[in-house]
């Protein structure tokens, strides 16, 4: 028994020091795995780190492509406005024979000259220069990142329009065959550039430090350009009519003892006056600026226009960036009877329906008679418009009305636009769905709601109109047939009051904010015979002008129709916020070509405060903004009442500026023809088209 004890004693012995081993073994294993996993963690956060530098230096490189081809496609077409604009100034004049106009092929080769020319590819200056320039300042806004770009463009071909041939129609004004030629027609040249950019971004780290990345990302691409000429002829009298809407401020009448108020001014400018300025209102004018007199005034001292050169400041606080030239008086229209025959007849012109009043003056329109709108206008149940006297003595009785008719058994809509016989109490306009625009018209206790939903590819359109428990829909829309040789005519409106409109205004702020009031697709002038209060914000859908005056970019060219007019002959606007209808502050914005004339209580007598556009501004304070945008065409400026301290903008709607777009049926003036020997015109048109095609892209990394 004691020796088998011996064994294992002696067996048990010989283990002794194997767990130690085995502890140790296991922890040298531990080691190297907690090492293995250290450095793999390392590695991970080294290939991360790099990686996020590489994605830094790449979404830099990135951005930079990016906004060197939107401002060198900005640039090159500011360029080429430029110099369409300085041909403009000196026009070159086209022929006729045979009853058509031929555009020259010099009048061509001036628009190659301008696509083709150096200043356009230097890289010294032009918009290449001006598109690198954009980059430096747009770099220092980016975070933790910054790029540098280079860029090439070349002019790769020039193609041009045929001569062209202005079209003769005959139309019938008072049973009379008129042959007219169309009052202008338009030619392209078109130029194809290529370009290149290389954008080289970083991550925004030192030269030689090792956690500097570096990526290049190249696209090259095609710049397609579309420079337009017009050919124009004038009207009989050897005149070309231009619409007012072409200027940013028109001042018939500048009084002897104002001045201009502080600001910048864009658009055209014009007095049939003289300007009086002063250095402790400091003005700066964009654009042209036009006065009949030879002398303007500053601080008391008379100068001569003739003295200032474009793009100078002559004196203290006065800064003109164009120029400033001496022009023959602009007339002005004599009446509102166009807009109100426009509700009737689409065109307001004579026609063999409303014949002209003095045969010898066949282009002069009539006033309508009450028997020809009783028999041409419906209201909201479908009727004639009911009239109250007889004879002479006879009148429309206060209503709204629509130019229609029933054609087999179907209320048709047939004219351009809205009738209103009465002083407005409030209108609203509206934007409704589908498109349509909504004008509701509060005339006492009574409310007429006009609801026009715009023609589709299928659909002619509708015109609603509502006013209590009546309602009727009638087919179609108004339409503006100004145009005698086009077949397709464009929906638009004159809304017509005979008396005066209050309260006008767009929707009802919500959360000191107001939407937008002109439908996309609408094109409106409102014409009153008395005065005109705003009282709230009137914006567009599609806007063309920013808050801060800069011009809206739509993308592919595109040009926004909506499109707001407003008109008085014998009244004055005034801008009357209300906190209902206006923005934050009373913060109140008006999208409007304005009109308002009164020269004949003006003659009676030049102190009454009428024939123009100011505002009373009683619900302001110093941080309210009111903002115009469009343009303004008055007899004279007036005086703003209730001053409270607010920031008026008077910003310049860029479609109006060569006087051929505006509002439907707007007032025009006519410029006389400089030409004698010529009965015809050729004006370079400062809108270029430019598209960006891009057809290659790179990334690589250094």
């Amino acid at each position: 028994m004691k020796k088998r004890l011996s064994k294992n004693r002696k067996k048990n012995s010989s283990e002794q020091g194997m767990a130690l081993i085995m502890a140790m073994m296991c922890l040298m294993l531990c080691t190297g795995l907690g090492v293995a996993v250290l450095m793999n963690s390392t590695g991970e956060a080294a290939l991360s780190g790099g990686f996020r530098r590489n994605e830094q230096a790449f979404y830099a490189a990135d951005a930079g492509l990016g906004i060197a081809r939107m401002t060198l496609r900005n640039s090159l077409n500011t360029a080429i406005q430029t110099a369409a604009v300085a041909i403009q100034t000196n026009p070159t004049y086209s022929s006729r024979t045979s009853g058509t106009f031929t555009l020259t092929t010099y009048d061509r080769a001036q628009m190659g000259t301008i696509l083709q020319s150096s200043s356009l590819l230097a890289q010294s200056g032009g918009p290449i220069a001006e598109a690198k320039a954009a980059m430096s300042t747009r770099a220092g806004s980016l975070s933790n990142a910054g790029f540098d770009v280079d860029i090439q463009l070349a002019l790769e071909s020039i193609s041009d329009t045929s001569a062209i041939d202005v079209q003769r129609v005959t139309r019938n004004i008072f049973n009379v065959d008129v042959v007219e030629d169309i009052p202008s027609v338009t030619a392209s040249v078109t130029g194809r550039y290529r370009y290149t950019i290389t954008s080289i971004g970083n991550n925004a780290i030192t030269e030689g430090n090792p956690n500097r990345a570096i990526a290049r990302a190249i696209e090259t691409g095609i710049i397609n350009v579309a420079l337009n000429v017009t050919v124009e002829k004038p009207n009989s009298t050897g005149a070309f009519e231009r619409s007012f809407s072409q200027y940013g401020t028109f001042l018939n009448r500048f009084t002897q003892t104002s001045v201009w108020a502080p600001g910048v001014f864009q658009g055209k400018v014009h007095t049939n006056d003289r300007f009086r300025y002063s250095s402790s209102n400091p003005v700066t004018f964009q654009g042209e600026v036009t006065q009949v007199n030879s002398t303007y005034d500053h601080n008391s001292t008379a100068y001569n226009v003739s003295s200032v050169s474009p793009n100078s400041t002559p004196r203290s606080g006065l800064t003109f960036q164009s120029s400033y030239t001496t022009v023959s008086s602009l007339p002005l229209p004599t009446n509102v009877y166009a807009q109100k025959l426009a509700v009737l007849n689409s065109t307001g012109r004579p026609d063999v329906n409303f014949p002209p009043p003095d045969p010898n003056n066949p282009t002069v329109p009539p006033d309508p008679t009450v028997a020809q709108m009783k028999v041409l206008l419906r209201g909201a149940n479908n009727s004639a418009p009911p009239t109250s006297g007889s004879g002479a003595s006879e009148s429309i009785n206060t209503g709204v009305y629509l130019p229609a008719t029933d054609v087999a058994g179907t209320p048709t809509l047939n004219g351009g636009g809205i009738y209103v016989k009465g002083n407005v109490d409030e209108m609203t306009l509206l934007r409704g769905t589908s498109g349509a625009q909504v004008y509701k018209i509060k005339q006492g206790s009574t409310t007429t709601t006009v609801t026009i939903t715009p023609p589709t590819s299928t659909t002619a359109g509708t015109t609603v109109i509502t006013n209590g428990t009546s309602t009727t829909t009638f087919q179609g829309v108004p339409q503006d047939k100004t145009n005698p040789v086009v077949t397709e005519h464009k929906p638009a409106a004159a809304l017509y009051v005979d008396g005066s409109v209050s309260n006008l205004h767009g929707p009802a702020a919500s959360s000191g904010t107001v939407a937008a009031a002109i439908a996309k697709d609408t094109a409106l002038t409102l014409v009153s015979t008395g005065d005109i209060t705003v009282t709230g914000s009137i914006t567009y859908e599609e806007p063309t002008v920013n808050l801060d005056g800069t011009s809206v970019t739509y993308s592919n060219g595109y040009t926004p129709k909506n499109v707001f007019g407003m008109f008085t002959n014998t009244g004055k606007i005034m801008w009357t916020p209300n906190s209902s209808y206006t923005g934050t502050n009373a913060n109140m914005t008006v999208d409007v070509a304005m009109v308002a004339f009164n020269e004949a209580a003006l003659n009676a007598n030049s102190s009454t405060l009428t024939g123009g556009w100011g505002s009373d501004c009683n619900a302001c304070n110093s941080s309210t903004v009111i903002t115009l945008r469009g343009s303004r065409t008055v007899s004279r400026g007036l005086p703003n009442t209730n001053d409270k301290g607010q920031k008026v903008n008077r910003f310049f709607d860029p479609r109006f500026a060569n006087g051929t777009l505006a509002p439907p049926f707007f007032p025009v003036t006519r410029l006389s023809n400089t030409v004698a020997t010529s009965n015809a015109r050729t004006v370079m048109t400062s809108t270029s088209e430019v598209r960006t095609e891009s057809n290659t892209w790179q990334r690589t990394y250094n």
